[in-house]
């Protein structure tokens, strides 16, 4: 009966979410934070069962849906997916303690929570799903929500920003519709444990149609991981969204792009997608490269943390394409890095934000001194995403580097990963850049500047925690990621 934890863990945010907007305030951001701890703890459990359990074996749920269509509803608690929906259970858990302090002032907090709980419940669907049609369902899902959010609760103009994204992520999600279908008609079935019995089977689907469905696949979920070209909608959207949800559009929603490439792309076409590894690796370069540049001439904060994010997949593609074990569990690996880091980052600019109006960054100077935890935060983030010891980024991009150096199918091996290697010195300048200018600089010396409420410090010190720990002890969540990409 322990699979049912993944079920009380999907299900409770979605079926709750009516009772923050029914209690409003702080009582409805405090009841989503109980619901989303719930969610959390049952996934943590899961994880450390497997963890512990020597045979890895998943927890699987597991229904027929509409035999007739050949639909199925799953949930596959398998080392990747319970990673995966970890990650993201304790970033909502974390950003819905912040959001309390941080949505005070604006009005009808009970809607943005319930929303809130609706986008996190699509997130975590979509790393458990095990047919394709769920998964495209949780993947709409995360995108109706969290346009509503951008639409009601942003900043500038929210609306258009919002349109753009809702515009832009809607068309990649029917370009992988449609992929899909597709696949459904080359397997005759749309579940993942079935198409890769078939291929354990040698079976072989129709080569045309089979690469076809692969590139508007992978199109459709570059679109979600704002790979270059299709990446110009993030930056505005991550911008303007309200602080909250940009940690939760950043480092939790993107990535999800490149587990589905992973997850789904990868396993129902492996032979098709090995031959597009060069194409991928162009473009995780180039994406990597130009999102550091762009990140390099920000004085917006958020913007600077938005390009930050398109440079930050770069890395989770260009560990996918490498085609090695040691750097896909490294991409994985750094979904994870990225997570904890970039999160921290979003919220100590909400926390500029919250607490002085600003967030360019020629108007922040000499806040160390002021606002202790949110500077200490500040600094371990940036060097975290710049892959500096002992913080989890370290890990994650050793690994993704290393395994495609050594291990790789990639021609002129050396050469790409040294490329690659130079948007880590990229991120070490506007993350280092930043820091002297915010923290280090001459303004507010003299103005009186408090640090902020603990509901908002708290989730950082977690953050902190969990990106130190796991640069200095990785093993419990490499070893479930293992279990599956080996």
């Amino acid at each position: 009966m322990i699979e049912y934890l993944l079920i009380l863990a999907l299900l409770l945010p979605l079926i709750c979410s009516p009772l923050p907007y029914l209690l409003g305030g702080k009582k409805g951001g405090l009841l989503s934070f109980l619901i989303l701890l719930i969610s959390t703890l049952s996934i943590g459990y899961l994880l450390i069962q497997y963890y512990l359990n020597p045979n890895r074996e998943p927890f699987i749920v597991w229904y027929n849906w509409a035999p007739d269509l050949g639909l199925t509803f799953g949930l596959n608690g398998d080392g990747l997916g319970l990673f995966m929906s970890f990650t993201i259970a304790i970033l909502a858990l974390a950003l819905s303690l912040y959001s309390i302090e941080y949505m005070e002032h604006e009005e009808d907090v009970g809607s943005y929570f319930t929303l809130y709980l609706l986008y996190s419940s699509g997130m975590i669907g979509c790393v458990l799903a095990s047919d394709l049609i769920e998964f495209y369902l949780f993947f709409e899902l995360m995108l109706i929500p969290s346009w509503a959010l951008i639409n009601q609760w942003g900043t500038g103009l929210r609306e258009k920003v919002a349109f753009k994204y809702f515009i832009y992520t809607h068309v990649g999600a029917l370009s992988l519709l449609i992929g899909i279908l597709a696949t459904g008609m080359l397997y005759g079935t749309f579940d993942l444990f079935r198409i890769q019995i078939l291929l354990s089977k040698q079976f072989k689907p129709d080569i045309i149609i089979s690469q076809i469905a692969a590139i508007l696949m992978l199109i459709g979920l570059m679109v979600k991981l704002a790979i270059f070209p299709f990446h110009t909608w993030l930056p505005d959207a991550h911008a303007e969204a309200p602080t909250p949800i940009s940690a939760l559009l950043s480092p939790a929603m993107i990535g999800i792009g490149g587990y589905g490439i992973l997850r789904f792309v990868y396993g129902s076409y492996p032979h098709i997608i090995t031959n597009f590894s060069s194409i991928l690796i162009f473009q995780s370069l180039f994406t990597m490269i130009y999102g550091g540049l762009m990140a390099l001439k920000q004085n917006d904060l958020k913007r600077l943390l938005a390009y930050s994010s398109i440079s930050q997949m770069g890395y989770i593609l260009f560990g996918i394409a490498a085609n090695s074990p040691l750097a896909i569990v490294g991409s994985m690996l750094h979904y994870f890095s990225h997570a904890t880091c970039k999160a921290m980052l979003f919220m100590v600019s909400g926390i500029f934000m919250h607490q002085i109006n600003v967030r360019d960054i020629d108007k922040l100077g000499s806040l160390a001194s002021k606002m202790p935890y949110t500077a200490i935060a500040m600094i371990i983030g940036f060097l975290g995403i710049a892959g500096t010891p002992p913080f989890n980024g370290f890990q994650s991009e050793w690994m993704i580097f290393s395994g495609a150096l050594i291990y790789g199918s990639l021609d002129k091996q050396s050469i790409i990963v040294g490329l690659a290697l130079l948007s880590t010195a990229l991120t070490a300048s506007y993350g280092l850049w930043t820091v002297k200018r915010v923290l280090f600089g001459s303004k507010y010396l003299n103005l009186d500047i408090k640090e902020a409420d603990m509901l908002m410090i708290a989730p950082l010190i977690l953050l902190i925690l969990l990106t130190t720990v796991i640069g200095i002890y990785p093993q419990p969540l490499i070893t479930p990621i293992n279990s599956i990409i080996s």
